[in-house]
């Protein structure tokens, strides 16, 4: 027999059974990005935010740096800016960089990057 509390608990832990959360791990940085830069991620997830401190990546007790973002399935494209987009990512001889793409199937999942 079904109870009410049963489906109370049910819908309760919903939300927890359908977590969806992409975690992006930078190892390590270029060697010209200024020590402790704040490090930001914008995407077609954020309306391309450069800045926003909803997405500022944060040290880990290892030092690498990350995020974990709440995203529906989907290709994600994005870039790293240290706040701006004057201090976008780029190559390492200067140039320009196409987006980063990913293609998140949902779930936990991390996508690790240096």
């Amino acid at each position: 027999m079904f109870r009410p509390l049963s489906l109370v608990i049910t819908i309760l832990c919903l939300p927890f059974l359908l977590i969806a959360q992409l975690s992006i791990h930078i190892q390590s940085l270029s060697s010209n990005t200024p020590y402790e830069s704040n490090i930001f991620i914008a995407g077609n997830f954020n309306d391309w935010a450069s800045g926003s401190p909803d997405y500022q990546l944060q040290a880990n007790e290892l030092g690498v740096l990350e995020i974990d973002l709440d995203l529906a399935p989907g290709i994600i494209q994005f870039k790293f800016t240290r706040g701006s987009w004057d201090t976008v990512e780029g190559a390492a001889d200067g140039d320009f960089i196409p987006n980063r793409i990913y293609e998140y199937s949902g779930g936990l999942d991390t996508v690790r990057l240096s």
